[in-house]
């Protein structure tokens, strides 16, 4: 990134991650009306960061007079790491109809993570209730880990230290089926957040605070919302998805924990708010077609088919 009137650079981002994962899941019937299913997988994680920022100073113009006011200094910083850990988990899920009409999930996930050595346990609950043959009430609740970004434990020494974050997600909806092609769902969801790494600059009322990339699990929030959803399936020659959500999202300021002028929640990253989705196909089968079967006796075409946007069935 560079000053657009002399180019000269003033931040630099030279970084590659990888992953390498090895996985594998069973799944095991215990009777007509139980099945388990069971995994574990094993990650090596590659990260290698190469970023700087050149030393900067801050001031503070008054448009009316033209004077400038100093107000901070901040030095040249740099984040130049190059690591490789590793992350394992151990995963298994029992679906159970109890009753006919009743269906139960549970399942249990096991996560360690080698840089930060941090281990977690997350438990799955689900219920389902069939109405009838065709419509399901369904209820779920689960917590969620996720490590932070690798960019964010290698920005500061003390970032070896963080936690993983997580959610805990509440979900109830119901679920149609029209004959064999449509499905209709609509659900009702919460979500919170918690130990979210946040720069330990945005937990103090003081405005340029810095603290050299170091981050703290202080961040906070939760998203709500509902979702509406109708698939046609292709049977024929048309299919079609549409879709539309709101929800709303916030996050607590870590700074309302020490300073009251502060706002406790603010709108956070993905609200949306409202998002209406609309796809849809049309499948064409040109074989039926005199025209098409003519063409496909052209030599010209039968050199040049595989170059063409159609064939047989075009959708």
């Amino acid at each position: 990134v560079y000053r657009t009137k002399n180019k000269e650079t003033y931040f630099r981002n030279k970084s590659i991650e990888s992953e390498y994962t090895i996985k594998s899941d069973l799944v095991y019937n215990l009777s007509d009306n139980m099945e388990l299913n069971f995994g574990a997988s094993y990650k090596i994680t590659d990260f290698e960061y190469d970023l700087w920022s050149r030393q900067d100073t801050l001031f503070l113009y008054d448009q009316l007079t033209g004077d400038s006011t100093f107000v901070k200094e901040f030095p040249e910083w740099r984040n130049n790491e190059t690591k490789q850990s590793y992350k394992t988990a151990l995963y298994s899920q029992l679906s159970w109809d109890i009753f006919k009409r009743l269906r139960f999930t549970g399942g249990l996930r096991l996560d360690y993570f080698d840089y930060n050595e941090f281990s977690s346990i997350s438990p799955r609950l689900g219920l389902s209730y069939f109405l009838d043959r065709k419509t399901t009430l369904n209820m779920a609740y689960g917590m969620h880990y996720q490590t932070p970004s690798y960019v964010e434990l290698t920005s500061n020494p003390l970032n070896k230290n963080l936690d993983n974050k997580y959610t805990e997600q509440y979900v109830a909806g119901i679920e149609k089926i029209f004959g064999e092609d449509i499905r209709v769902t609509l659900e009702a969801y919460y979500k919170s957040y918690h130990d979210v790494p946040v720069g330990r600059g945005s937990t103090t009322p003081e405005a340029f605070d810095t603290y050299d990339g170091e981050r703290l699990n202080k961040g906070e929030g939760y998203a709500q919302g509902i979702e509406f959803f109708f698939q046609k399936k292709l049977t024929d020659k048309f299919s079609a998805i549409v879709s539309y959500s709101h929800s709303v999202s916030k996050a607590k300021d870590p700074r309302s924990l020490v300073d009251t002028k502060f706002d406790e929640y603010y709108d956070w990253d993905y609200d949306y708010r409202n998002v209406f989705t609309l796809i849809g196909g049309y499948k064409l089968k040109l074989y039926k077609d005199e025209w098409y079967q003519n063409l496909k006796k052209q030599l010209w075409y039968k050199i040049t088919n595989w170059l063409l946007p159609f064939g047989d069935e075009v959708e």
